[in-house]
């Protein structure tokens, strides 16, 4: 999935954190973070911008492994125990939650999936077909994308979610 559909599915989520008064409400910090945190993953891409389709490739794929995630949340959660910092654990979960979401959204990617098994065993896994060839460059990359029924997909998750920020006064 692209990155709007990542920042909806952040903006959702910490829409619903707020909602129950999980997180304050009194700020846009938590709607900052929770589009952050939904976009953590793909931090990779900045070490190929110039090849930004084939992200997942770089770095050995290092942010796109769950396991690693895994891992670093379970080690700030423990380190974070002594200091009883004020919605930490909310925070904590908002970002898992988005981080794994987008995880399962880049499963709805044409180009490859998630290497959910990584670092262990490196095939990737997709709910849908992949394009019948690799593309070279952006462009190419574009153009099948443009004529994927993922990208109407797309469409309606951004078409929820500004329907739902719009309903409730954002």
């Amino acid at each position: 999935m692209t990155t709007p559909s990542h920042v909806a599915v952040g903006l959702l989520i910490t829409k619903y954190f707020v909602d129950h008064g999980w997180l304050p409400d009194t700020t846009i910090t938590p709607y900052l973070l929770g589009i952050a945190f939904a976009n953590i993953p793909d931090i990779d891409g900045l070490a190929s911008l110039r090849r930004i389709y084939n992200h997942h490739n770089a770095l050995k794929h290092v942010s796109h492994y769950p396991a690693n995630w895994c891992i670093v949340f379970g080690l700030v959660a423990i380190l974070a125990l002594p200091f009883h910092i004020r919605f930490f654990y909310a925070y904590l979960g908002l970002a898992t939650l988005n981080v794994f979401l987008h995880f399962i959204l880049d499963t709805f990617s044409i180009y490859h999936g998630i290497a959910w098994l990584g670092p262990w065993q490196q095939k990737k896994y997709s709910f849908i077909r992949m394009l019948p060839i690799v593309p070279s460059d952006t462009h190419e990359w574009v153009h099948w994308y443009m004529k994927h029924w993922v990208l109407y997909l797309e469409i309606a998750l951004w078409i929820v979610t500004l329907m739902v920020l719009l309903e409730h006064g954002w």
